[in-house]
């Protein structure tokens, strides 16, 4: 029996206009109102397939605070018995599955259903279809999956079609780094054409197009994601083998359910000087002001060390955003003195140890039957018995905490390698003696902190910036105790010269 004091629906969050204006973010969000009463999750993808399942919200349970007078009556009658979604657009509560009876009233995913949700979108409470809702969807989210109604798939038009085709052309030429000009390659076309006959061939302009204008749609709902938000931006600049001016941006923000998310805003040819004041008029016009008219708020901006960046930095404080310099290439600095100055850090001899490694490991890197060598004397020492034949590692100058993975590599494979030069199987590569492995482990144990703490600071699912003193702490006290008078190691002179030479000023 019905009871009137409590109430029998939720009222929208938004006006019809929203509904009609197919506001996308209107129907993926859950619904304000339903969420002030109940907890809400998003639909497993992978057992909800439909794309229906999207403009919905599958309610877990009511929340504590709120009275059972506040709560829908079809709420409290079967929650017990029924599994509800609540819709995105109106909030109202739609049976999507039984409680499995056997197993203590538990989801069974055996009695999804997807009906008793699309029927809801067709009623008179939305002023459209879900099949216009499913399409809008796919055509956001460039998504593949298909389109089903009651009937089976939905028969899109020839426009519609050819659109999805060339959408899905695009996408693989992005996805696998193709170049463009495949899509003119008559193997290609034989193949698109084996698949649908009707097909019409696209041209790499097209999908340059295509690719421009799909960044541009990105770019703008990277934006409008942040309405609202706290935002801070990491910047670069650099120069291009083509020697082409690039500015490259990232903004970071806590989305609504306290997840950090980072988001490409693109990288751009910088046309012009790369001073601080050009790059502060290149970040304004690019950005800034639209961020600001979506209500962003933008309180940070990352970048390196370079001098035009201090002036950029300069210029940003002016604005009103903190500028901070990039504590892992702060980090790099300092650890790279070790192989990059060596001579003047700890000495000459030291410096050579390094541009010996690096020549054994380039000369290995070059040849396959080297590498084929080196994996066979792994396989004749009984200390690499059981374990799986390995390779070294090459550093690169644009990877921090490269150079020492190449060194605690070489110290891993020592054994073989001695017996490659003892073989003469490394070319004309100098031979490395006793004092050079001895040199490689002073590097690698003086810079694991270094490596750990870059190793942490470059993870972009949680944020860093709360680790960082955590991290330096680490550091300080790692080299002070490698450089402290009563030890007598030979660490002590590197740990020594980098704490006071470089880290403690930085």
């Amino acid at each position: 029996m019905s009871q009137p004091s409590y109430p029998s629906e939720i009222n929208p969050r938004a006006s019809d206009e929203a509904s009609n204006n197919m506001d996308v973010s209107y129907w993926l969000r859950p619904n304000e109102a339903a969420a002030a009463l109940f907890e809400l999750k998003k639909s497993d993808s992978k057992r909800c397939s439909n794309p229906v399942w999207n403009f919905y919200h599958r309610v877990k349970r009511a929340k504590t605070d709120v009275p059972d007078k506040q709560l829908l009556y079809k709420w409290l009658k079967n929650s017990n018995k029924k599994s509800f979604m609540s819709c995105n657009g109106c909030g109202e509560l739609v049976v999507s599955a039984t409680l499995d009876k056997k197993n203590n009233r538990q989801f069974n995913p055996g009695s999804v259903t997807a009906q008793g949700m699309k029927t809801h979108l067709q009623s008179a409470k939305h002023s459209t279809t879900a099949e216009a809702l499913e399409k809008i969807f796919l055509s956001q989210k460039q998504s593949t999956l298909t389109l089903w109604s009651k009937s089976g798939p939905l028969k899109l038009s020839p426009n519609e079609e050819r659109a999805h085709q060339e959408l899905a052309v695009t996408k693989w030429i992005v996805t696998t780094h193709q170049p463009l000009i495949g899509v003119e390659d008559p193997s290609f076309r034989s193949m698109i054409a084996s698949f649908n006959k009707k097909a019409k061939p696209m041209g790499k302009h097209q999908i340059k197009q295509h690719i421009l204008n799909l960044e541009g749609y990105m770019r703008e709902a990277s934006i409008k994601s942040m309405e609202g938000k706290s935002v801070s931006l990491t910047l670069d600049h650099w120069t291009s083998v083509a020697n082409q001016n690039c500015i490259g941006m990232t903004a970071h923000f806590i989305d609504d359910d306290w997840k950090l998310v980072s988001t490409s805003l693109g990288f751009f040819l910088h046309e012009g000087g790369a001073t601080g004041g050009d790059l502060e008029k290149s970040f304004l016009d690019l950005h800034f002001q639209k961020l600001n008219n979506c209500a962003a708020k933008i309180f940070a901006v990352t970048t390196d060390t370079a001098s035009n960046m201090n002036s950029f930095g300069i210029k940003m404080e002016e604005l009103g955003v903190v500028h901070c310099y990039c504590t892992d290439h702060l980090l790099q600095l300092t650890s790279k003195l070790c192989y990059e100055k060596g001579d003047e850090v700890f000495g000459e001899e030291a410096a050579e140890s390094i541009k010996k490694a690096r020549a054994v490991v380039s000369f290995i890197n070059k040849s396959s039957q080297a590498l084929e060598k080196l994996k066979a004397k792994q396989s004749a020492l009984e200390c690499f018995q059981g374990k799986t034949p390995k390779g070294v590692v090459a550093d690169v100058v644009t990877r921090w905490w490269s150079t020492f993975s190449m060194v605690e590599r070489l110290l891993e494979l020592k054994e073989p390698i001695d017996l490659m030069f003892a073989d003469n199987l490394l070319g004309g590569c100098e031979r490395m003696g006793a004092a050079d492995w001895d040199n490689l482990k002073i590097v690698a144990v003086v810079l694991v902190p270094f490596k750990d703490a870059q190793r942490l600071l470059e993870g972009d699912g949680y944020v860093t910036a709360s680790m960082v003193p955590f991290a330096v702490k680490k550091i300080r006290g790692r080299l002070m105790s490698l450089a402290s008078p009563s030890n007598a190691t030979t660490y002590r002179p590197l740990a020594q010269a980098l704490l006071v030479r470089d880290f403690e000023k930085r």
